[in-house]
């Protein structure tokens, strides 16, 4: 029932009910390496929600079934360097980079971003989809950024 699952998951998440997302994608969690998806959806609800605790936990589940999960690795490097963690946070930054894809996320048509333009005019919500489908790598080259960013100034600071 993986897709009724998603399904009802995404609709708590476009309410910005994630606490409802995760509940509904724990009750999918059966003890498997096929958990993997799941743990993913959750560690991000989680972090979207505030939980950062309980994020980190669902990231760490998730890392210990894919070591070398590019998005788990990616949002725990953030939340350790924000906590000042650094040693962590060096480490999965080299790890996230290790699995860096930066085209990851193939470009929709140009006409549907046109469309999707076009409607936006209308809606402020549909700003934020309009500009994902415009550029669907965006936030991974951003991450990217900081990440080099991150490692030269860790480099330049903490190793002295």
């Amino acid at each position: 029932m993986w897709v009724v699952s998603f399904v009802k998951s995404q609709r708590k998440v476009a309410r910005k009910d994630y606490r409802g997302a995760v509940q509904v994608l724990e009750c999918e969690l059966i003890g498997t390496n096929d958990d993997l998806t799941y743990l993913v959806m959750i560690a991000q609800y989680q972090l979207w929600d505030g939980n950062e605790e309980k994020a980190i936990e669902a990231a760490k589940k998730a890392l210990r079934i894919d070591p070398n999960n590019f998005e788990m690795s990616k949002m725990l490097s953030v939340v350790y360097a924000k906590h000042e963690k650094h040693e962590e946070a060096v480490k999965l930054v080299k790890i996230a980079i290790q699995n860096y894809k930066p085209e990851s996320c193939p470009t929709p048509p140009l006409w549907l971003h046109s469309a999707l333009r076009a409607v936006s005019r209308f809606s402020t919500r549909l700003n934020n989809i309009e500009e994902a489908v415009r550029d669907p790598n965006k936030g991974k080259r951003d991450w990217r950024a900081w990440a080099d960013a991150y490692l030269s100034w860790y480099n330049e600071t903490m190793t002295k």
